[in-house]
Formats: structure tokens, sequence, C-alpha cells
């Protein structure tokens, strides 16, 4: 009995063993457990954040996939509650993608994916969101907008750091 497996260090393994290869078929980025969306080059980031070129139906069978909920293509045959699952689940990661882009360029800091591997928001989604209050990232003090982020963060700071995504997706679009 000297040997004790942690059920969610191996559910998370599982789950990445089952992305791998719809992962590299699509991303030249290696996943692992621990991989984090920072870990991510600025390219597979941006076709993330986009959902661009089929990225949105792919994101959905890698997150079926991931929660082991059938064969790609499959979300239209999925029951109301698996479904919600992954729309919810595929709604979060693709926030905490756009907040990276934000982060990678300086203008935000306090969100999930800074602290979670990638495997984890997609299989953990709905346990990390409801541990961060609020829901989305702080704008850094050093950024132009800070003073009207302050004075709307309680009421739409939400909306405030949302309206930044297209410009934050430009500019990092100008990176690569």
């Amino acid at each position: 009995m000297d040997n004790v497996v942690d059920l969610k260090d191996y559910g998370l393994a599982r789950a990445v063993q089952r992305v791998q290869s719809p992962w590299r078929e699509r991303f030249p980025d290696f996943l692992t457990a621990r991989t984090r969306l920072a870990d991510l080059s600025d390219k597979t980031l941006l076709i993330l954040a986009r959902l661009e070129d089929g990225a949105m139906t792919w994101l959905l069978d890698l997150i079926m996939t991931a929660l082991d909920l059938g064969p790609e293509g499959g979300f239209s045959d999925l029951d109301a509650g698996p479904k919600m699952r992954v729309l919810d689940a595929q709604l979060f990661f693709v926030d905490q993608v756009r907040w990276e882009c934000l982060r990678r360029l300086g203008w935000v800091t306090g969100f999930a994916a800074e602290s979670y591997p990638l495997v984890d928001l997609i299989l953990r989604g709905a346990e990390i969101k409801a541990d961060f209050e609020p829901p989305f990232p702080a704008l850094k003090e050093t950024h132009a907008d800070y003073a009207e982020f302050e004075w709307r963060r309680k009421i739409d700071g939400e909306q405030m750091i949302r309206s930044m995504i297209p410009a934050a997706l430009a500019a990092l679009g100008q990176r690569i």
C-alpha cells in the first residue's frame, strides 16, 4: 500500500493524454499537465483567442475530449447537462485565453489562468471560476485608463476590460 494515487492528478494526466493528439495536429506548442496559457506562443494564443479558421469547433471537440464526453463532432448529440458543461468550459477557457492576451501586453493582472494549467482550466473551470471574484482581471496601475477603470470597476469594470480585447488581439497580432 505504498503507492497512493491522487485522483485529481490522475484525472488531469488522463485528460492530457486524451487531448495530446488533437493538440499536436493543430499547434506546435508542447502540452503537459503543467502547461499554462503563459507557456504558449503568441501565435497559438491568438488562434485560440480569435476563434478563427474552425477554432471554435475544434475547441469544443478538445473540451469534449478532455472531459471524456465522446467522439469528435458529437457535441450536438450530447444531453443538455453535458452540453452546458462543455459550453461553460469553452466560455471560461476563451475568457482566460483573452485575459492572457491582455496580460502579455502588460495591461492586466489577477485572473485564473495565471495560477492554473491549461487542461485544469477545462476540467475544473466551474470550480476555479467560483474562486475568482471578480471574474475579470484588474487593469494594471501603469495602464493609461487605470483611473477610469477604478472608477468604473464595481459598475461595469468587466465591460471595460472586455472592450479592450479587440485592440489587444490586434496589438498581439502585430508582434507575430
